[in-house]
């Protein structure tokens, strides 16, 4: 049986940190990445979003404890705005939405339960929110329907499969035993 351990533990607190600090960095380089293609090929702009779903899940996975997706959620916008200050409002807003939703879905069922399929409710409403939301920035209705379907439908696929992806790596840092005396019983 795993030892519980308090929120505010170091090596919660690092285990958040850690996650942060990777996934921060990938949403700075992508960052940059995102004005070459809403410049050049707005269609896949949806493609990127999911790697903000990221960080979360992998720290909600892996420690099974209250307000773990939102702390690693802002220290990851933290970093990626060092790299892109210029974003800063776009970093922390985003992080903090979905660091509340990912939340949001385990604070109903008050952290007792775990089940799998809780983590893919945040990446089905905020893909979503997010397509509909940017859809109206780039004027998605100029688009052929197909070109629509296809913007929308990125929209929600990629926040399912980066959710896919970190419930893998969580998974991976679990079987190497990263999460010993951190996770609340599995």
């Amino acid at each position: 049986m795993a030892r519980k351990s308090s929120l505010l533990s170091t090596r919660v607190l690092l285990t958040c940190a850690a996650i942060g600090v990777a996934a921060g960095l990938v949403s700075a380089g992508l960052a940059y990445a995102s004005f070459l293609i809403s410049a050049t090929v707005p269609l896949l702009y949806g493609a990127m979003i999911g790697v903000y779903f990221l960080p979360g899940v992998i720290a909600q996975s892996l420690l099974r404890m209250p307000l773990v997706a939102l702390i690693t959620n802002m220290l990851s916008a933290l970093v990626g705005l060092a790299f892109a200050p210029h974003l800063a409002a776009a970093f922390l807003g985003t992080a903090l939405l979905i660091g509340i939703l990912q939340e949001l879905v385990f604070v109903i069922f008050r952290y007792r339960r775990w089940d799998t399929w809780l983590y893919y409710i945040p990446p089905v409403v905020g893909g979503l929110a997010f397509g509909l939301l940017v859809w109206t920035t780039f004027d998605a209705e100029r688009f052929a329907l197909a070109t629509q379907i296809i913007y929308l439908s990125l929209f929600f696929i990629s926040p399912l499969g980066f959710t896919l992806i970190g419930r893998g790596v969580a998974a991976a840092l679990t079987r190497a035993g990263v999460s010993g005396g951190t996770t609340r019983g599995r």
